[in-house]
């Protein structure tokens, strides 16, 4: 199978589950529960490797599981909702008495700083989409992968045009405007489904958009770790298209500005 085709199936097939999860309203839980935070314990496990190839490793184990228990925190773990102060505040102590204790001297900031980085760039902003209602999770999904298809589909026949190359050098003004364009496609489906009554025309444009628009960030973003880190792929996971870090990285950013976007509509809380 080809670059193209792998492209188009596994984006179609991710568009696709997004489109069925409309149907499995109130059965969540697979999603949220597991989904969601094993995506992020990947992602996380994948750039923590890249790092540790680069000559800066983390303290593996513990920022796994601070990424863990931060993805399941409402849904498995007895206390509830913890705030993101109170969760920093254990980590970094955790952190640093560890280094304390196993004399981890060398290089000692940036282990911490890449143990950091590894829980703030992935979980910790992937985990935005739990916070999101289930049919704005959705909504989240399909904008995102339909734009990342129609990107791919369009700049690699036509991108002639590079948009950032020092950070992407395959990535074009023509593939983003295709992706702006299938993500439009997308939300106008998702809006179709979920009714005229439900949602205007003026918020799943708007929507749409914004969330485009950072899912392409999240993608550049997780670029230039990739290529700081001396790496082209995070992880040989999925034929052409990388590991896991590279199947969610357009979330990292779509699903926390979505958030935001909700927001200050007053649609989230």
């Amino acid at each position: 199978m080809g670059a193209l085709q792998t492209r188009l199936v596994f984006g179609s097939l991710m568009t696709a589950l997004a489109v069925g999860m409309l149907w499995a309203d109130g059965q969540d839980w697979p999603v949220r529960v597991i989904l969601v935070p094993l995506l992020a314990a990947a992602a996380q496990a994948e750039f923590y490797k890249m790092a540790s190839k680069a000559g800066w490793p983390p303290n593996f184990g513990l920022g796994i599981f601070a990424g863990l228990v931060w993805t399941t925190r409402d849904s498995l773990w007895p206390w509830g909702e913890i705030s993101l102060e109170a969760f920093t505040t254990v980590f970094v102590l955790l952190l640093l008495m560890r280094a304390v204790l196993f004399s981890q001297v060398t290089a000692a900031p940036a282990k911490l700083g890449v143990t950091l980085l590894g829980f703030f760039a992935v979980p910790f902003l992937f985990g935005y989409l739990l916070k999101l209602p289930w049919e704005w999770l959705v909504f989240c999904i399909a904008v995102a992968k339909a734009g990342d298809i129609s990107a791919y589909f369009v700049g690699s026949r036509w991108g002639s045009w590079k948009l950032i190359p020092a950070v992407s050098p395959n990535k074009s003004w023509q593939g983003a405007g295709a992706s702006v364009l299938g993500s439009l496609l997308a939300g106008y489906l998702w809006a179709r489904l979920m009714g005229s009554e439900n949602v205007t025309a003026t918020l799943w444009i708007s929507a749409a958009l914004v969330t485009n628009i950072a899912a392409q960030f999240g993608d550049l973003g997780e670029s230039i770790l990739k290529r700081g880190c001396g790496v082209k792929d995070s992880s040989p996971l999925i034929p052409v298209m990388g590991g896991t870090f590279d199947l969610v990285d357009s979330f990292l950013f779509a699903a926390p500005v979505l958030f935001a976007f909700l927001y200050f509509q007053e649609i989230v809380a």
